[in-house]
């Protein structure tokens, strides 16, 4: 995993992803957790490399093919990583929701461009709405 005060903040981009209607901004990521946010990523991205790989090299290939132990291997290497990407999605939560601490037991936390912390609408009231306004337009 590294360290994550050799983590550069250059270059990292925070997400894409614009405000949408009903995210209340609660605050900007401190450099740490933006860190940790990257750490979490690219933890990810190997991941999906790495079954990407995998998937390559048993493509084919009946199961008797593949010895026992490569196949130890594979898994043993896929359960770590997985083990890892929710370490480490847990960890950025948590040290979310401590810098924020109005987050504790709130659903639906978002990072939005800008490193903006948000709390998003509930999704049952998203439907709710959406379904009001469909229903208003179907009113004569």
């Amino acid at each position: 995993m590294g360290r994550m005060s050799e983590v550069s903040l250059k270059g990292i981009k925070s997400p894409d992803d614009e405000l949408e209607e009903g995210d209340r901004v609660v605050g900007v990521l401190s450099d740490d957790i933006k860190r940790l946010h990257f750490v979490m990523g690219s933890s990810i991205d190997r991941n999906i490399e790495m079954c990407k790989s995998l998937q390559k090299e048993f493509d084919g290939l009946e199961e008797s093919e593949i010895s026992e132990e490569r196949l130890t291997q594979a898994r043993q290497e896929c359960l770590f990583a997985h083990l890892e990407c929710d370490f480490l999605k847990s960890a950025f939560w948590t040290c979310v929701k401590f810098e924020f601490p109005e987050l504790v037991g709130v659903r639906g936390v978002a990072i939005r461009k800008d490193w903006q912390v948000v709390v998003t609408m509930d999704p049952s009231a998203k439907f709710g709405k959406a379904l009001s306004e469909f229903l208003s337009s179907m009113s004569l």
